[in-house]
């Protein structure tokens, strides 16, 4: 199949917990799977009044992984390392004196009765409440590691900054969202594909992404979402067959005529099961759903946040497998549990740019937002959960430029320079080599002290960084959209069992980048055992693909890879991509690269 538009009919869930996969409706011939990549689906939640104190009991039934294991290790303490303008230890705010809710609300300025349980907002080794019951507390705490908002909603709430929830739908009535939303980018795709409607909720899932991102906060109900004053909105596309490559032709290729109402921020936590695209689907050139989703960031100036997948169990799984998500303008985002270790069900790749929280792994604890109903959760989990709370720092963040209408560029710039490195990857998952070349998850690049991970990206956001940063922000810093650039060798050359053949490709003018997309045709080379690396001019080894891929099938040139570790380098110089084998022998018979960037190599600052 060549065209992503195709992906999305048939809409199942995944829960997390109990892997069970409930479907929708009926798939339409040509079409595979698209699924909302949420955690525990609670059915529900319990709507209790703010002054419920809870209980004693253990709240086992809602969700969180079984992921249990050292795998994903973890410190009690965890120092941070990184992260901030310089590459120092970020900014992080003291919140040892926190002890009851009243302390979290004084610390964050709000007068919501749960804020204290919102912790990848506040962490301070809180027990969390099990909002879906009308007693009982969680068996698990919080640990200490959070998004770092600290002192932040004194100035910045998101206010302004419009974040839209592409997803099964948005309770538009629910007592802590309905203050905040808008019908303006909302569509109802069960009546229309193109007028305004409110966005009827189809199931739970995007409410809980909602409220995550957005939920109204400072007005003594519920709890908050990360950007609690922004205006939201939503579509329910993953509950209405069909309507996928409708989502984005409509919502960001053509948009709202009125410039004050486009979207500036979009969070989208579905995706295709791994059994789908474990052949690694293709995108040709000319893809209309990714045209519309280059058009919506590159023309109306949408900052898209995508979940990276919940297949990271599944040796070999990568984000890249779904074409969609290797579109250099869609944004992955992998998923952390509370003490800033990757959860061990994250899918990897090189197109993951940056990190969010979902919950405890091994443990019963998710983060907390709203269910229909005027109901809350804290059931919430997977890369579904971690990719609103990103989109909803990212409006927190935009909120706070000095600069009139950032750019996505600018804002996505300022969240990476700003991010918080201390994160702890799944090493076990990156060791030994893959041909003759050495493999690592981990690629530190020379530009301005950044980090890029195949596991974690550039890090974990941290909001009073960025916001800093944001504030700081001049003119002469404005980044606009990348240009680009395509360069290739197509040299037949073999590829013996336990080893790696190279593609030589020479770059003669000075091109700062901003991300790389590689495309490599193979012959002979089962794609379960074969790795590619891209070698950078100045010798640093970025891991493009994993071994373990499930299909024995070639690699073609429509088979794309972003490759985000490169950001800021020259690309002046000489590249190579190599073709790594551990069993096989077979052909190497060429690479293609598009390098997005900017001519001038001074724009990224």
């Amino acid at each position: 199949m060549t065209n992503i538009a195709k992906f999305f009919p048939l809409i199942c869930f995944l829960s997390i917990v109990t892997m069970f996969t409930g479907c929708m409706g009926k798939p339409k011939s040509s079409f595979t799977q698209e699924r909302a990549i949420n955690g525990t689906e609670d059915g529900g939640g319990f709507a209790a009044g703010p002054g419920d104190k809870g209980g004693d009991t253990a709240g086992s039934e809602d969700g969180g992984s079984e992921d249990g294991g050292s795998e994903d290790g973890g410190s009690e303490d965890g120092q941070d390392s990184g992260g901030g303008n310089g590459g120092g230890p970020p900014p992080v705010v003291d919140k040892s004196g926190l002890n009851s809710c009243a302390d979290w609300n004084t610390f964050l300025g709000v007068n919501d009765p749960w804020a204290c349980h919102v912790w990848h907002i506040a962490a301070n080794n809180q027990t969390i409440k099990d909002l879906t019951r009308s007693s009982g507390n969680m068996r698990a705490k919080a640990k200490t590691k959070d998004l770092n908002v600290g002192k932040t909603y004194s100035e910045f709430n998101g206010e302004g900054v419009r974040i839209h929830i592409s997803d099964t739908g948005f309770d538009y009535t629910h007592e802590d969202l309905k203050a905040h939303y808008s019908i303006d980018n909302s569509r109802n795709y069960r009546t229309s594909v193109t007028n305004p409607g409110n966005p009827v909720e189809t199931g739970t899932h995007g409410t809980m992404c909602g409220g995550l991102a957005g939920a109204v906060g400072n007005n003594g109900i519920g709890l908050m979402g990360v950007a609690w004053g922004a205006t939201m909105s939503g579509d329910n596309f993953l509950g209405n067959q069909g309507q996928g490559n409708r989502m984005y032709v409509d919502l960001y290729e053509k948009n709202n005529s009125d410039k004050d109402k486009l979207v500036n921020i979009w969070s989208g936590s579905f995706g295709v099961p791994y059994n789908s695209v474990a052949a690694h689907q293709s995108r040709t050139s000319s893809n209309s759903t990714a045209l519309a989703a280059i058009h919506g960031a590159t023309k109306n100036n949408i900052l898209y946040f995508k979940a990276n997948g919940n297949d990271g169990r599944s040796v070999g799984a990568d984000g890249n497998m779904e074409a969609q998500a290797s579109v250099y303008v869609i944004n992955a985002i992998a998923a952390l549990g509370t003490n800033n270790e990757v959860v061990n069900y994250s899918t990897p790749g090189s197109n993951v740019v940056l990190s969010g929280y979902a919950h405890l792994g091994g443990q019963t604890l998710g983060t907390c937002t709203t269910s229909p109903g005027d109901k809350y959760t804290c059931s919430m989990n997977g890369t579904s959960s971690a990719t609103p709370t990103v989109a909803g720092a990212a409006g927190v963040i935009r909120q706070a430029f000095s600069i009139d209408n950032p750019s996505w560029t600018d804002l996505l710039y300022v969240m990476i320079r700003t991010a918080n490195k201390g994160v702890l990857d799944r090493s076990g998952k990156y060791s030994g080599n893959i041909g003759s070349e050495s493999r690592t998850s981990k690629v530190s690049t020379g530009f301005k002290n950044l980090e890029h991970s195949f596991d974690h990206g550039f890090g974990v956001v941290d909001v009073t960084a960025a916001v800093a940063m944001a504030k700081g922000y001049t003119e002469d810093m404005r980044i606009g959209n990348p240009a680009s650039m395509d360069v290739s060798s197509e040299q037949n050359v073999s590829v013996s069992s336990g080893s790696c053949a190279e593609q030589v490709i020479e770059v003669s003018e000075d091109f700062q980048v901003w991300s790389m997309e590689v495309a490599v045709k193979t012959n002979s080379l089962a794609k379960s055992q074969l790795g590619i690396f891209l070698k950078t001019p100045n010798d640093k080894t970025i891991l493009v693909k994993n071994i373990g891929e499930g299909s024995n099938g070639q690699l073609g040139y429509n088979q794309k890879f972003n490759v985000r570790a490169p950001l800021g380098l020259n690309a002046k110089g000489t590249w190579k991509v190599l073709a790594c084998s551990n069993s096989d022998s077979g052909d190497f018979e060429g690479a293609r690269v598009k390098i997005y960037g900017f001519n001038d190599i001074n724009t990224l600052k």
